[in-house]
């Protein structure tokens, strides 16, 4: 098989004990989104989706590089669905246009990407609700405040980065995760990616 599909379980935590224990040191937030969408440019690439980017399916081996668990086990809406909770899992990092039924494209791997990288920032979930219908409606229409709000201290690029691949808009967001990536490793001068601007309906 290609290297980076990884089936078995790794050695060390995964992303989710660590945002468990509160916000990600920036710069591990940085490294982690770095691995997981040097992973995913691989992917996709070679044309696979990974179709369920959540931080347990991203695990740290024991010298601290990320890597993206569960490569192509997702393979549409109906896997893993063993129970409510397993749902609500998967679904929370889908982006509105998998919610709304459009099949699966890069651009939802990058929004699951950003969402990913706004709870390692700020310790708690995008979208904590508890039901199906209040996180759907969460998703598509009350999306949470930018990272930067609850992480003022964090580098205002990086939090740019996770609130415009987290746009709910799907052109808004990067089109690549190699374009995503490499706007990360831009830490000098300006951010390309501007703060995007909070609608409110």
């Amino acid at each position: 098989g290609a290297p980076f599909i990884v089936m078995e379980r790794l050695p060390g935590n995964s992303l989710a004990d660590l945002i468990a224990q509160g916000p990600v040191p920036q710069e591990h937030v940085r490294k982690m989104l770095d691995d997981v969408l040097s992973a995913l440019s691989t992917a996709h690439s070679a044309g696979i989706l990974h179709r369920d980017i959540k931080p347990a399916n991203i695990l740290f081996t024991t010298g601290g590089d990320a890597q993206v668990a569960d490569f192509g086990l997702a393979k549409g809406p109906d896997t893993h669905r063993t129970d409510t909770g397993q749902i609500m899992g998967t679904m929370a990092y889908m982006s509105p246009q998998r919610l709304a039924g459009n099949p699966a494209t890069v651009a939802d791997d990058v929004y699951a990407v950003g969402v990913v990288g706004w709870e390692a920032l700020t310790g708690r979930r995008a979208f904590p609700e508890e039901n199906l219908v209040a996180l759907a409606n969460a998703i598509t229409e009350n999306p949470p405040p930018p990272g930067s709000v609850l992480r003022p201290d964090v580098d205002p690029q990086l939090s740019a980065i996770v609130d415009r691949a987290m746009a709910r808009d799907a052109m808004r967001r990067f089109a690549r995760a190699d374009v995503m990536r490499a706007e990360l490793a831009n830490t000098g001068g300006d951010p390309v990616t501007g703060p995007i601007p909070i609608v409110r309906g």
